[in-house]
């Protein structure tokens, strides 16, 4: 679950660090942000 963190914040950026805590909105942009 960790590496979808570092993901997320590639794909959202700032807004990622939130994310790590409770992925939601990011969900579908850790696919876009790995491709």
């Amino acid at each position: 679950m960790v590496n979808y963190g570092v993901v997320i914040t590639g794909a959202c950026g700032k807004v990622g660090r939130e994310m790590i805590k409770g992925i939601s909105n990011c969900e579908d942009m850790t696919v876009v942000g790995a491709v």
